[in-house]
């Protein structure tokens, strides 16, 4: 309902998305990434993300200061594949629902208030204490890390090792930091209810919480903790589910979408497994570990939802870590504050912090250079999910335990019955069009990538995109086929060796099960995919060299595939020109070898590709422009006017995302990832 209410509320931003403007705001967060600062300017109608190329003298200086900003408004794309990564439902998790690449910064000569006077400091003392510490170059980013969060420095290699082991949590100052300090606290004061010291503390706890800029995780951990010492402080009893609720509230009513964070969501699961799991696992474990094994047992079914894969080593890696992060952390904190104050460093906690740090990264480098140690598996069901944790939950429970010993089924049938019905709202809601399609035309960036699934089950990949400055593979066609359920290829092809077309299936090859690859092959070839479905190549007349990707006639001598399945037809052109369509319409003069349902328009919707002559022969219901950001003017104007001159019905990867085709008795429908429209059916010529 709230989420509903913000859709039909007017943004006074809204009416200048596209538009070049002027915004007056202040900054509250600045990053540099390389050759760009990043910042969050934040101004009556909300905060507006930013990317600017230009340059700062000291760009740390400049946080909560006012400023104008010129450029461009836009609004941040949603996924481009279904299920995948969704950029802006992620910044809507943050509060952000605008960005802009500003062409200007102009900032005001005015007074900002002691507050933001107050949140400077601490951040610039935080950064000057990172700079005067004594680290090792190896030992900088993860220190920074563990202490505030900030992996800005750190390494990707690296980060991606700590992810592998399930050991990332404690790059993100979650509340097992936080838990370390308040067992530091209770420690200090023992049975005794000094109210100054605990006045001292949250002093101390809050500061803190500003140095990490209040990530979701910190909040979460301090605001429990608050509850925890107020409920010391009133003698009343303290429930952690209770709080925990009342917490994850308070951060949904100041904004719903925070629940699609999965900062938020890991961090309030791992509240839960505490609650649940903990108990149990002291039976068996001593308590000084028992917490741990308890966040990493409930974590496993969200992690392989949400991140496909699993660490058999994660338990065993996180005892030694949780121990390291103990004594670190405090020592860490307790060299902030002493440079707060006195603007010096121990070289004790140099050494610790160094030493410590290196630790880490060894154990963490060891266990992650082992990959039988990492398992990737292919998402499950939310609805599957649900019922997961449902029953975990339920059956780890004092409901649960009283009414089995007390033989009260019917109440564990009705509590059966509320993880059912929670787990069929999750299917339902878990459900899209792109499901039923049974041929789905990628959204790679500017590139080709057709994914067909046949009768049989079978999952075939038709060109994969690629891009040199990004692993295609990697960060697009694995996420989509294991977030889809897919934990292999049985067959890729590739229409010829350019980069935009192979480079993403021999980069996911790499590090994913594809069972086959065809690269080469001439016209009569056909690959049988079930009973009645099949690739026929059309084109070219002999096989080329498999070795050759820079070939002159690369374009013109692209195998051609005519692809069918359920019934439907679908002709891959690759990147032909006018010329190489000409070639195939004399070749198959006189037949109805090319004509097809759906036309993957050849070239990218290259103004040297789809003559009308050509359009004409295949005669498409639907004709689909695979398509990104590029500087040749891909597509032509002219070339999508021709379809829509004929009736054609045009869709683009690039505005449209994803392209599913879905059979439906006599007809198809086709449906989109990015509702430009949202669903059009046309009849289907019988075969």
């Amino acid at each position: 309902m709230y989420t509903y209410q913000e859709k039909v509320a007017n943004n006074p931003l809204e009416y200048y998305v596209g538009q070049d403007v002027s915004i007056t705001g202040k900054i509250t967060e600045i990053k540099q990434n390389n050759e760009k600062y990043t910042f969050v300017l934040e101004t009556e109608a909300g905060p507006v993300l930013c990317n600017y190329y230009g340059k700062f003298e000291d760009y740390k200086s400049i946080l909560f200061e006012v400023c104008d900003i010129t450029g461009t408004l836009d609004v941040p794309k949603s996924s481009g594949n279904p299920r995948t990564f969704d950029y802006a439902l992620y910044l809507k998790s943050k509060g952000i629902r605008y960005i802009c690449i500003p062409s200007a910064v102009r900032f005001h000569n005015t007074t900002i208030t002691y507050y933001d006077k107050f949140k400077r400091w601490i951040f610039l003392e935080r950064e000057k204490f990172i700079d005067n510490l004594k680290l090792s170059e190896e030992a900088l980013g993860p220190v920074k890390g563990i202490l505030f969060g900030d992996t800005g420095e750190l390494d990707e290699d690296v980060y991606e090792e700590f992810q592998k082991n399930s050991t990332a949590h404690i790059l993100a100052v979650s509340g097992l930091h936080i838990g370390v300090l308040f067992s530091l606290y209770k420690a200090l004061m023992k049975k005794k209810n000094n109210r100054i010291f605990t006045l001292v503390f949250i002093i101390f706890t809050l500061i803190y919480g500003f140095a990490t800029l209040w990530s979701v995780s910190v909040t979460r951990a301090i605001m429990l903790m608050y509850i925890m010492i107020l409920a010391n402080v009133l003698d009343r009893r303290y429930d952690l589910l209770t709080a925990a609720a009342l917490v994850a509230g308070a951060f949904a009513l100041k904004n719903p979408y925070i629940i699609f964070g999965a900062s938020f969501q890991m961090s309030f699961l791992a509240v839960c497994s505490i609650s649940f799991f903990t108990p149990i696992f002291e039976r068996i474990l001593p308590a000084s570990i028992a917490g741990a094994a308890a966040v990493q047992f409930g974590m496993l079914p969200y992690m392989i939802y949400s991140f496909n894969g699993i660490s058999v080593a994660g338990v065993l890696i996180n005892v030694p870590v949780v121990y390291i992060i103990s004594i670190l952390v405090p020592a860490g904190v307790t060299g902030y504050f002493v440079f707060l104050i006195s603007q010096s460093i121990m070289p004790m906690i140099s050494f610790i912090l160094d030493a410590l740090s290196k630790l880490t990264l060894s154990i963490n480098h060891l266990f992650a250079s082992c990959n039988l140690l990492y398992i990737t598996l292919p998402s499950m069901k939310l609805g599957t999910l649900l019922m997961i944790y449902g029953l975990m939950f339920l059956c780890a429970s004092e409901y649960f335990q009283v009414n089995l010993k007390r033989k009260k089924w019917k109440h564990l049938i009705l509590g059966l019955c509320l993880v059912l019905s929670i787990s069929l709202v999750g299917w339902k809601v878990d459900q899209t069009p792109f499901d039923q399609a049974c041929i789905v035309f990628l959204d790679v960036g500017q590139g080709d990538s057709v994914h067909i699934k046949t009768d049989s089950g079978g999952s075939i990949l038709i060109d994969g995109g690629g891009n040199t400055n990004y692993n295609v593979g990697s960060k697009i066609l694995k996420p989509y086929l294991l977030k889809n359920g897919y934990d292999q290829v049985n067959l890729a092809l590739a229409t010829h060796l350019h980069t935009d077309h192979y480079l993403g299936l021999r980069q996911l090859s790499e590090e994913y099960n594809v069972l086959q690859e065809i690269l080469t092959g001439k016209s009569g070839d056909v690959v049988k995919l079930g009973k009645n479905d099949r690739i026929e190549i059309l084109w070219p007349e002999k096989k080329a060299d498999s070795t050759t990707d820079n070939s002159a006639d690369e374009n013109t001598n692209s195998m051609i595939f005519k692809v069918t399945v359920q019934g439907l037809s679908v002709l891959i052109t690759g990147d032909i020109t006018i010329e190489g369509e000409k070639m195939l319409l004399r070749k198959y003069a006189g037949t109805d070898v090319l004509k097809a349902d759906i036309l993957k328009v050849a070239h990218h919707g290259s103004a040297y590709s789809s003559c009308e002559e050509f359009i004409d022969a295949v005669n498409p219901k639907v004709a689909v422009i695979s398509v990104g950001k590029n500087n040749y003017g891909h597509p032509s104007d002219d070339v999508i006017e021709k379809f829509r001159e004929k009736g054609i019905i045009v869709f683009r990867t690039d505005l449209d995302g994803a392209v599913g085709i879905i059979k439906k008795g006599d007809s198809f429908s086709v449906c989109t990832k990015r509702n430009r429209k949202n669903m059009h059916s046309r009849p289907l010529q019988k075969i």
